[in-house]
């Protein structure tokens, strides 16, 4: 991971667009996180309770594209070139070895977790309830879709930028793990969700555990969110082959959490003193020292 960050694109309005909605646009400008938090729990929230009332699973589905949604929908409010926007955050041409490292870091964190939950606790091995490696591939593109794509242009593709703009890059990473947990908080009470029933405390610490991480594969790609899509869909699917129960053997069980959660932790330390908590990528341009360039055409 040793490609330097020249850049991250730092989206902001254009003065010369004619202002049909000079109120939302004033607003989404001066306040592009506070417009960006509300805006997607409003509509995941309200999506997902309206789902609960009438057992319209698509309700669900929709809700879970909050984040794109509400990140799209504030691009184009303030003035801004979606489609530039899209291209930036979905920039494809980036070194192979960050789209490896996005699939391989969660399978073998699950791995490790399973071989200590064995060998120092005593867990014992479930074949049973582990699916089939053939269907891998499978359920990562399906992931990449209902998972990657509908909330990492949120997170990482709008969030994430705007609080690097006046925030370190740890910082910023907690900051987005933490909205990123709380718009999860739902979905641990919505019956018959994967998400029911899990341990709080060791979710809501592992999603900003897991947040410095895909912050380092974003900001070291100039912030493509190819890398940290793919590592979420990893980090979904891989859970579903831990090697005592299965996902259950981590959403329900405090040793597998416990220990997913350590190897974690300890990747995004390691990160931390590799590359520093200011930017978490080799040699890069501070955002503070306004040495990062704009590289958004406004419509």
């Amino acid at each position: 991971m040793n490609e330097t960050m020249s850049e991250i694109p730092a989206h902001r309005p254009s003065d010369a667009v004619t202002d049909e909605h000079p109120l939302v646009r004033r607003l989404t400008n001066r306040y592009p996180v506070v417009s960006f938090i509300v805006l997607v729990y409003t509509i995941s929230w309200s999506c997902w309770g309206l789902s609960t009332w009438t057992d319209m699973f698509i309700l669900t589905t929709i809700g879970g594209f909050g984040p794109f949604i509400g990140g799209a929908l504030l691009i184009k409010a303030s003035g801004q070139n979606l489609r530039m926007w899209l291209s930036d955050i979905f920039r494809i041409r980036i070194a192979a070895r960050y789209y490896l490292a996005a699939l391989l870091i969660p399978i073998l964190a699950i791995v490790l977790a399973g071989a200590a939950h064995v060998w120092l606790f005593g867990g014992r091995i479930t074949p049973a309830a582990v699916p089939s490696v053939v269907v891998f591939p499978l359920y990562i593109g399906i992931i990449l879709l209902f998972n990657g794509v509908a909330e990492e242009p949120g997170w990482r593709g709008f969030l994430l930028p705007r609080l690097q703009a006046t925030h370190s890059a740890l910082t910023a990473s907690i900051l987005v793990g933490i909205v990123w947990g709380v718009w999860h908080l739902p979905l641990l009470m919505l019956p018959g969700h994967s998400l029911t029933g899990i341990n709080p405390w060791i979710y809501l610490p592992g999603l900003i555990a897991l947040s410095v991480i895909m912050t380092w594969l974003t900001n070291d790609v100039e912030g493509s969110i190819l890398p940290a899509m793919f590592f979420h869909a990893s980090y979904n699917v891989s859970i579903s082959y831990y090697l005592v129960g299965g996902s259950e053997g981590v959403t329900t069980s405090l040793t597998g959490g416990s220990l997913l959660l350590a190897i974690y932790g300890t990747l995004a330390v390691v990160l931390l003193v590799r590359y520093g908590p200011a930017r978490l990528t080799p040699a890069r341009p501070s955002i503070e020292d306004g040495s990062i360039n704009d590289r958004t055409d406004h419509e």
